[in-house]
């Protein structure tokens, strides 16, 4: 008997704004892609997997690292696998700033302190970018389940 992987899964790339999820059909699955911010509502029995990422391309919007830590965590409660695919063309440099942006930083987000500090981001690419969210790889897969058997094989 083969295995199949659960239908479910929803995705969202990138991770910007405050919009629900849209809803269509890839490849045969169920999928909600879209921007899921902080109302991704797993709690409904329908969503077996979240995979988040952010954009890549000419074009890429940097996504703000407490979206992507908002989704694992609402994953986290709600029992549901959560992969974290890519960070994008952009990446967390690890310090917060005030003010303009260089080439290649921009400053996401509501500011973290008094003092109007915000997460930088800096443009390295998707290929150095990775896929580490906190210092950890996030690739989990919802479990295996056995494959309806087909006519022709009945």
């Amino acid at each position: 008997m083969k295995a199949a992987p659960n239908r479910s899964a929803a995705g969202s790339e990138p991770l910007h704004d405050l919009l629900d999820g849209l809803s269509g059909s890839v490849g045969g699955s169920d999928f909600g892609s879209g921007d899921l911010g902080t109302r991704h509502g797993l709690h409904s029995p329908a969503i077996a997997w979240v995979i988040a990422g952010g954009e890549s391309g000419p074009r890429a919007r940097p996504m703000h690292p407490d979206s992507a830590r908002q989704l694992r965590d609402e994953c986290a409660r709600a029992g549901v696998p959560f992969f974290f695919k890519q960070w994008g063309e952009w990446a967390p440099s690890g310090r917060i700033a005030i003010g303009g942006n260089q080439r290649g930083h921009a400053l996401v987000g509501d500011p973290v302190d008094g003092l109007g500090h915000r997460v930088e981001m800096v443009r390295l690419g998707k290929k150095k970018t990775g896929r580490l969210l906190d210092g950890r790889l996030h690739d989990a897969v919802p479990p295996l389940r056995p494959a309806r058997a087909t006519a022709a094989e009945a």
